[in-house]
């Protein structure tokens, strides 16, 4: 099967109505499929914000797997349940398994013949695949990646920061929002913070992170 030819790529995920590391990823592999002419088809049982602004776009978005009109040519599984469901109705379809969590439950790899890949996101990621006696052959470490027409480089750092920001939907009172908050404050650094945790999740953290001289982040958001 060539890749190059235009194919209908089936993208799963446990919920589609946060903002969650997974969730922007499933964003944008679904725009980037269609920029180079595939055809992606995104489902999970629970639909939102993201669902939102995909299906706005006329990408096909389903919380059903019956309601899937035409068979996929690949399964692209995001999330251990969702991942089995989407083999199960499509038995004849090949595709990967993406882990995006070393110890999350719901990215369990799940044992299935049509899964030709599996894929870790990380090296903590990849010992979890080879912990569940997956051949090495078969993990493959594609890292994180980040939309750089969407998220821009900053004009230069000034020689001291100005404005710091949090940037993180796990920062919420009793985390990691205090000792920083407080080390901002030692510094007479002004602190923002940009998350679900407190209320400020956005769709578009592009708009808002250039306007910061001191980011606080992890994994995906310390990328963008």
């Amino acid at each position: 099967m060539s890749i190059s030819t235009p194919r209908r790529i089936l993208i799963t995920n446990c919920q589609l109505d946060h903002l969650t590391g997974t969730e922007i990823v499933v964003r944008d592999l679904a725009l980037g499929l269609r920029s180079v002419d595939h055809e992606p088809i995104v489902f999970s049982p629970r639909l939102g914000v993201i669902a939102e602004e995909l299906t706005a776009v006329g990408i096909e978005t389903v919380s059903h797997l019956d309601e899937v009109s035409t068979p996929p040519d690949l399964i692209h599984g995001q999330h251990h349940w969702e991942t089995v469901q989407a083999f199960s109705r499509f038995p004849s379809v090949p595709g990967l398994f993406v882990c995006h969590s070393g110890s999350a439950c719901i990215d369990i790899p799940p044992p299935l013949p049509g899964i030709l890949r599996y894929v870790a996101v990380d090296l903590h990621c990849r010992h979890r695949l080879a912990s569940y006696h997956i051949p090495d052959d078969r993990i493959e470490v594609i890292l994180n990646a980040v939309d750089l027409d969407r998220v821009q480089r900053r004009r230069p750092l000034p020689s001291h920061p100005q404005r710091a920001l949090l940037f993180s939907n796990y920062a919420r009172p009793g985390t990691h929002l205090e000792p920083i908050r407080e080390a901002c404050a030692r510094m007479g650094l002004p602190l923002d913070v940009l998350g679900e945790g407190m209320g400020t999740g956005t769709l578009t953290p592009e708009a808002y992170l250039n306007q910061y001289d001191l980011i606080f982040a992890k994994a995906r958001c310390a990328l963008e």
